[in-house]
């Protein structure tokens, strides 16, 4: 058979191209004398109806085995985590440290409170980590903070004096940044 466009012959129907087996029409018999694989409306009803008991919900649907709930967050434990890592950043600068001690004590405090949450709303890794950072926070504040003390203790009053008497008169051009006399070797 022969297709050309002259219009003595015509085109083959729509969806058969010549007789092959996957180009059968829902239900025609196949042409090799097997079953039709497309016989009807599929089962559970017609399309668009609902689905019949015991079968999948059409897509889209509600119900059956989905997707698993979202996971539960523990606002509390967030906060005690971040408070905590702000805490633990501050803690090695001296008067900022002051700071960082208050905030560590309430990443100790939100974290408490979160793990006895955890049972309900989860996070109980979380609300543990702002408890850590919080007690590392707390103790390195501290210590810092004894430094600190200690070495502004250390200056009396008579050294104050003369370094301020030394920033307040002027210094003549190059001077303190050689040593006085000539170098030894």
């Amino acid at each position: 058979m022969s297709h050309d466009n002259t219009g003595s012959t015509p085109p083959p129907p729509p969806g058969r191209s010549g007789g092959e087996p996957w180009s059968v029409q829902p239900g025609e018999p196949a042409p090799t004398g097997g079953p039709s694989y497309a016989s009807g409306p599929p089962p559970g009803g017609s399309y668009g109806s609902s689905p019949a008991y015991g079968s999948s919900p059409a897509y889209g649907a509600a119900g059956g085995y989905g997707q698993p709930p979202a996971p539960r967050s523990n606002g509390m434990a967030i906060a005690a985590l971040v408070v905590g890592i702000i805490a633990i950043l501050g803690c090695l600068i001296p008067f900022v440290n002051i700071v960082s001690l208050v905030l560590g004590i309430v990443a100790i405090i939100l974290g408490a409170v979160a793990v006895r949450r955890s049972a309900l709303a989860g996070g109980r890794g979380l609300g543990l980590a702002g408890i850590v950072l919080g007690v590392l926070s707390v103790i390195v504040s501290a210590v810092v903070l004894g430094l600190t003390v200690a070495a502004l203790g250390e200056v009396d009053q008579q050294e104050l004096d003369q370094i301020m008497e030394q920033l307040e008169t002027p210094q003549p051009e190059g001077a303190g940044l050689l040593p006085d006399g000539p170098p030894t070797r």
